[in-house]
């Protein structure tokens, strides 16, 4: 391939070639020129400033300057190699129409670049050396991680999401759950309640049953001795339970009979009234 290279009379209507500035697109020419034939370049001010002699006398960091706004406005992509930045266009065979590659010295760009990079650029870069293969296998190995990578996040994502909804109201019921000594503590009670996967309908109606239930007498009976732990309760879908009738007065013979004498009294003073 010769030294030649090409600009496209398309550039000319490039709107972003047309966000440069005059030293911008110099610098961009320049690029173009320095480049090798699969149009990676080494990201050096030194390097643009020593091909081209108007370059020269222009600073380093204006140089810098402008590569950054070359790269900002996307007519170039970096990329790290060995502690090293280098520079490629994306869309670079589009306008260069290079046939027979030279060999190269500088880096083939890593997956995630090469993945942007025009249909045309891919078919270049697959004649870097070492081969076609290389290129293929970084695309494929870097697809298959993307793929991977995105059903852990979706799942990652998705369980993250679930179990917000599932523990929404957990909290609340843990809070409102009768006290006991035979208790374990929340981290049974909650793999629980996310197995359960209440939805909010269900949510809403075991925060009200517990709010019942936890002025049932029996649930503070000798101290919760009898109040079963939550996971228990959870299991066996005790918000299902129905309220205990009304508890008969329980006392003594003494009481249940001074209680029946009171009632007696109440009704002859009430005969006698009439």
């Amino acid at each position: 391939m010769p030294d030649d290279r090409f600009l496209h009379r398309r550039q000319g209507y490039s709107a972003k070639l047309a966000l440069l500035d005059h030293l911008a697109y110099r610098v961009w020419t320049q690029y173009v020129l320095c480049a090798d034939d699969f149009g990676v370049m080494l990201e050096s001010a030194a390097v643009i400033r020593g091909a081209n002699i108007r370059l020269a006398q222009e600073s380093e960091q204006d140089i810098s300057a402008a590569l950054d706004m070359i790269r900002s406005v996307g007519l170039t992509e970096d990329f790290d190699h060995q502690g090293q930045r280098f520079v490629c266009s994306l869309e670079w065979q589009d306008f260069q129409k290079i046939r027979l590659p030279r060999k190269t010295y500088l880096p083939l760009p890593p997956a995630e670049v090469l993945l942007k990079c025009s249909r045309k650029t891919i078919a270049l870069f697959k004649k870097h050396s070492p081969g076609s293969s290389r290129v293929d296998h970084r695309l494929t190995a870097n697809g298959k991680r993307q793929k991977a990578t995105g059903k852990r996040q979706e799942a990652s994502e998705g369980d993250a999401g679930e179990a917000t909804a599932v523990a929404d109201r957990f909290e609340e019921f843990y809070a409102l759950y009768p006290a006991s000594p035979n208790n374990p503590g929340p981290v049974h009670a909650r793999n629980t309640w996310r197995k359960l996967k209440p939805d909010a309908e269900l949510q809403a109606t075991i925060v009200d049953a517990i709010c019942r239930q936890r002025e049932w007498p029996g649930m503070a009976r000798e101290g919760g001795r009898y109040v079963p732990t939550p996971q228990k309760w959870l299991a066996e879908q005790r918000w299902l339970a129905p309220d205990p009738p009304h508890e008969p007065v329980i006392g003594t013979g003494k009481t249940a009979g001074n209680l029946a004498a009171r009632e007696a009294f109440l009704r002859t003073v009430a005969h006698e009234a009439h």
